[in-house]
């Protein structure tokens, strides 16, 4: 990957995705949510539009499979080919599409972390976590902070740079 971010980007996890995208969804149908969920869920949709609309948001292809999978209706596909769309227009691309080194480098991490694993287990956030040390973007935000902690201190073991996972709160 020859792109390289800037300081401000952040690389985005499938779990503020899809909260970005419940709210734009629920905003639309009007849907009634639980009042603390929804104000929590709100800010970090704020956040993740502000990133997305100034062009600082990358977004892992495994990340958009994952958004895909859990699709519930054609708006939904729509809505992530949209993102898609937007991210793949930015100058250079915002999409961060693994190579066969990431891959191999994931499965060799997974394994020295938590030993003989099923196939799929953790492989997105190990890859989204890749992504980041490679384009040299510190800051990957997720709702599952302590699966990157690890798979970012293996990493760093391994020579690559540091990647901070925090929720965008």
């Amino acid at each position: 990957m020859a792109i390289r971010s800037e300081p401000t980007a952040v690389v985005l996890d499938t779990s503020v995705l899809a909260i970005y995208l419940r709210i734009q969804r629920s905003e639309r149908s009007g849907s009634p949510p639980s009042q603390k969920r929804r104000q929590r869920d709100r800010r970090i949709a704020a956040l993740v539009a502000q990133k997305l609309a100034a062009g600082r948001a990358f977004l892992p292809s495994p990340v958009l499979m994952e958004l895909l999978v859990g699709a519930l209706s054609r708006a939904d596909r729509a809505d992530i080919a949209s993102i898609r769309r937007s991210a793949q227009r930015a100058t250079p691309s915002r999409i961060l599409t693994p190579a066969e080194d990431d891959w191999m480098l994931a499965g060799s991490v997974i394994h020295r972390c938590l030993g003989n694993v099923p196939p799929g287990s953790h492989v997105v956030d190990c890859l989204i976590t890749i992504a980041a040390a490679r384009i040299r973007c510190p800051l990957v935000w997720t709702d599952n902070v302590e699966d990157f902690i690890r798979w970012a201190a293996e990493l760093t073991r391994q020579g690559l740079p540091y990647v901070r996972a925090e929720r965008p709160l």
